[in-house]
């Protein structure tokens, strides 16, 4: 699984033979053995949709610089014969909800996945510094206000554990853990590729400390689809971390398989491994994943049809 998949041998719009499978010509998505796969790359967020964001995510919350509120990926399976299909979709909000944080740094409005946990806040090398200088401040003048022990109640990083929304009608789409395993031998193979899309859900810059990004990644071949959803940090000269979710699915198998992997190291610790420690050198999110420390990975599925 540390090699990533094959790009395959993409095709023109509308060439895939038979009628399971029908491709939209202007690209916006495919109609692939019941599902029905769209997605939407939209302008950043307005000013209205930023702050009611904001207003959902509730207090200290900040949205990236680069919100893409609007833009989504979406799956939708029809089963045959009817029946609530599976809809899976990826969109920032939700992504982002797993920034929004109790004094105790758990998710205030997602559950905290055992196997998954985040981490708690990071502070900069100068944030005591910083801290100790308001304190200062704000004890000898009325007209600066700062209290240290006030707790963070979003994550400045905007960190996600997000896999992705699953729903079943209007009820949530419940995953359990599995022994299945993506078959990237299948994924490495040189098949067409019938349909492929990214959509860039936030990014942000950190205020010139790094980058936080999260995007979806889609391709569909004429034996399976896979999606990468791809959170990734480099805060410079002090931590990288990724969290992929995989999300894998044959023709034929009655489940989707949900595959997460999270991988973190400060620099610091990069540096001790002999790896490179200069953030330039992780430009590219692959290059962050081929030396980084795994933390989790499992499997999860997701059946097709309700059980």
């Amino acid at each position: 699984a540390a090699a990533g998949p094959s790009p395959g041998v993409p095709v023109a719009p509308g060439s895939a033979a038979g009628g399971a499978v029908e491709v939209d010509p202007s690209g916006g998505g495919i109609r692939w053995h019941g599902w029905s796969i769209t997605h939407a790359n939209l302008p950043l967020s307005n000013a209205a949709s930023r702050a009611a964001a904001e207003a959902h995510l509730g207090a200290g919350a900040q949205l990236p610089e680069m919100a893409f509120l609007e833009s989504s990926l979406t799956m939708r399976f029809e089963p045959p014969g009817g029946g609530p299909g599976l809809h899976v979709a990826f969109r920032a909000l939700p992504a982002l909800e797993h920034c929004a944080r109790d004094e105790h740094f758990r998710p205030r409005l997602v559950a905290d996945d055992p196997r998954d946990p985040l981490p708690g806040p990071l502070q900069l090398p100068d944030a005591q510094r910083w801290s100790d200088r308001m304190e200062r401040l704000s004890a000898a003048s009325d007209r600066v206000s700062f209290d240290a022990a006030k707790p963070v109640l979003f994550d400045w990083t905007f960190s996600t554990a997000y896999r992705g929304t699953f729903t079943r009608g209007s009820a949530a789409a419940q995953a359990r853990p599995s022994a299945a395993s993506v078959d990237y031998d299948l994924l490495r193979r040189r098949d067409p590729i019938l349909f492929h899309a990214e959509v860039v859900l936030y990014e942000s810059e950190l205020d010139d400390w790094g980058v936080s990004r999260l995007s979806a990644r889609i391709r569909v071949m004429p034996g399976c689809w896979f999606v990468l959803l791809r959170f990734f940090l480099r805060v410079d000269n002090v931590l990288m971390r990724v969290h992929d979710a995989r999300l894998f699915h044959r023709l034929g198998d009655p489940a989707v398989l949900v595959e997460t992997c999270a991988k973190e190291d400060t620099f610091t610790a990069l540096a001790a491994r002999g790896a490179a420690r200069e953030p330039s050198a992780y430009l590219d999110p692959e290059a962050a994943v081929e030396v980084l420390t795994e933390r989790a990975l499992f499997v999860d599925e997701i059946p097709l049809r309700a059980s």
